[in-house]
């Protein structure tokens, strides 16, 4: 909202809508019973007593840059996945009929392969360098907290080093 993250909670019943707007993440509404769409932040798996179940909107949203930076096939996949099961879930509501047991079942197992050719995917790329931080003492108070100083710089070895002493 105004190129900020913030919070939106919304509280429905069937006759009203309320929403609010929080600066920060992990304000939550109190008292909430019933039903919990969420993101996968923490606060909300403090809330006891309701019902949790996670926003699609975030699923879809999260793999998208999997999608058009990696072209991890297992990422559009699972997207269109999401997309048809969501579709049906519209189209069983619509008709006021639950969805059949063996289409939970079919989007289950097609979701568990999914997973696996992702994790397959992730565990046969290379792994990523670690970025060498190189603090320069700031202030003491910067020190307690975080170094406003602190640099991601590329490592040098010793040899290249200025003043450098051979091992």
């Amino acid at each position: 909202i105004g190129g900020k993250t913030q919070g939106l909670h919304v509280a429905c019943t069937p006759l009203t809508t309320f929403t609010r707007v929080c600066a920060r993440r992990g304000r939550l509404l109190a008292n909430v019973v019933g039903v919990v769409v969420r993101d996968h932040g923490k606060p909300c798996y403090a809330m006891a007593g309701v019902r949790h179940a996670l926003c699609d909107a975030h699923h879809l949203r999260e793999p998208k840059a999997l999608v058009e930076f990696e072209k991890a096939d297992w990422a559009r996949k699972m997207q269109r996945l999401l997309r048809r099961a969501c579709h049906a879930a519209n189209l069983a509501r619509e008709r006021e009929l639950p969805l059949k047991p063996r289409l939970i079942a079919a989007f289950e197992r097609r979701s568990d392969a999914i997973v696996a050719e992702g994790l397959a995917f992730h565990e046969a790329q290379p792994a990523l360098a670690a970025p060498n931080i190189i603090c320069w003492r700031g202030s003491r108070r910067a020190e307690k907290t975080r170094c406003a100083s602190c640099t991601t710089r590329p490592s040098r070895s010793p040899t290249t080093r200025p003043n450098a002493t051979a091992a």
